[in-house]
C-alpha cells in the first residue's frame, strides 16, 4: 500500500515540476481575477470588455495577483516549506518532529506545533499588536521578538539534535545555527508579508483589524503546519493548502479592510480616485441628460467636471461617482482627465 502512495505521489510530485510555469500562471491569474471580482462585487458593476482589449486585462489580472500571490507565498508557504526542508527531513533530528512508531519516517503536525509552531504562533500573534502604532516600532518589536525567539529555540533544541559521534558533536552548533537561522527566517519572511499586506490595506485599525489579525494568524499557522507535514511526500497537497489558505485571507480582508480597492487603486483600475474630467460636445450633453448639471459658479469651461471619483476604468465606460451618484460614462465622451491630489 505504501508502495502505491509513494508512486502516486512521485507522478503528482512529477506533474507539478513540469507544468510549473502554465501552473504559476494560472495560479496568478487566479489571484488577480479573484481580486478583481471582490471588488466588483463590492462596487455592484460588472466592466463590459471587448475582445481586443481581453489579453491587456488577463495581462493585468496577472500582474495583479502575482504581487498579493507573491505576499501571500512568503507567509503562507515559505515558512512551513523552509520547516520541511531544513528541520523536519533532517536525519539528526529523527524523531522530533516526525512519529517515532513508524518504519516510514512521517512528520507529525503535533510534534512540528509542539516544538517550532507554539513559538512561531507566539511570536506572529504579539507582532500583530505593533502594526497600528507605526513602522519605526514595529520594526523595533519584530526584531526583539525574532531575537529572543531564536535563543529560545536553539536552547530548546540542543537537546533534541542526535549525537552519534565526535564528529557529530563538533557540527553539533553549526547545525544548531542553522536550525535557529531557518526558523528565524520563516519569522521574518512571514513578518515582511504582514507588514506590505498591511500597507496596502490602508493601515485598518478598531475592531475589525483585531478581528483581521485573529483570522490572519490562525490561517497563517495552519497553513504552514500543513505545509511543514505534507510537503516532504505530498507536495500537492502542502501547496493547494496554502492556495485555499490565501483564498480566504482574500475574502476576509475584502469584508474587513480595503485591500481590494486599493490594488486597483495602485495599477491604475479605479477606486477612490478623485480627478478633473475634460468632456466632448457630447459629453456635455450626455452629463447633462444624466440630471448631473454642471457644477454653477466655477470659472472654468463647461466641459470640465471637478471631483469625479473613477470607480472603474476596466472596459469601454468609466464606472464614475459624483455627489454619491454612481453612473457610467463612454470613454469616447471623455476627453482627458486628470488626477487631483
Amino acid at each position: 500500500m505504501d508502495t502505491k502512495d509513494n508512486k502516486s505521489a512521485s507522478g503528482s510530485n512529477e506533474l507539478l515540476k513540469a507544468n510549473t510555469g502554465l501552473l504559476v500562471w494560472l495560479l496568478f491569474l487566479g489571484f488577480g481575477g479573484g481580486l478583481m471580482a471582490l471588488y466588483y462585487a463590492h462596487i455592484g458593476y460588472l466592466p463590459d470588455i471587448d475582445w481586443h482589449s481581453l489579453l491587456i486585462y488577463l495581462a493585468a489580472a496577472s500582474v495583479i495577483g502575482a504581487s498579493i500571490g507573491f505576499l501571500h507565498f512568503l507567509s503562507l508557504l515559505l515558512p512551513g516549506f523552509i520547516w520541511a526542508e531544513f528541520l523536519v527531513c533532517d536525519s539528526k533530528l529523527e524523531g522530533v518532529l516526525c512519529y517515532e512508531d513508524r518504519n516510514v519516517r512521517e512528520p507529525s503536525i503535533f510534534h512540528i506545533w509542539k516544538h517550532i509552531g507554539i513559538l512561531f504562533s507566539i511570536v506572529f500573534a504579539i507582532s500583530h499588536i505593533f502594526l497600528p502604532y507605526g513602522s519605526i516600532t514595529y520594526l523595533i518589536s519584530v526584531i526583539l521578538l525574532i531575537s529572543i525567539s531564536s535563543v529560545i529555540f536553539f536552547s530548546r533544541f540542543k537537546t533534541h539534535v542526535h549525537v552519534k559521534d565526535q564528529q557529530d558533536q563538533k557540527d553539533l552548533h553549526s547545525r544548531l545555527f542553522r536550525y535557529t537561522f531557518c526558523f528565524a527566517l520563516s519569522l521574518a519572511l512571514s513578518q515582511i508579508s504582514v507588514f506590505l499586506i498591511y500597507q496596502l490595506a490602508s493601515r485598518p485599525k478598531g475592531s475589525s483589524y483585531f478581528v483581521l489579525a485573529s483570522i490572519c494568524t490562525a490561517v497563517v499557522i495552519i497553513s504552514n503546519h500543513a505545509v511543514a507535514a505534507r510537503y516532504p511526500r505530498h507536495q500537492g497537497q502542502a501547496i493547494l493548502v496554502s492556495i485555499v489558505a490565501a483564498f480566504l485571507l482574500l475574502c476576509t480582508a475584502d469584508r474587513l479592510a480595503s485591500l481590494p480597492a486599493r490594488m486597483m487603486t495602485l495599477y491604475g483600475f479605479g477606486g477612490d480616485q478623485k480627478v478633473c474630467i475634460v468632456l466632448t460636445d457630447d459629453g456635455v450633453k450626455t452629463f447633462e441628460s444624466l440630471g448631473l448639471p454642471i457644477q454653477s459658479g466655477q470659472q472654468e469651461a463647461r466641459n470640465r467636471i471637478r471631483e469625479v471619483e473613477i470607480l472603474s476604468s476596466v472596459g469601454l465606460e468609466y464606472y464614475l461617482s459624483l455627489n454619491g451618484c454612481k453612473f457610467t460614462f463612454p470613454k469616447s465622451m471623455i476627453i482627458s482627465w486628470k488626477k487631483v491630489e
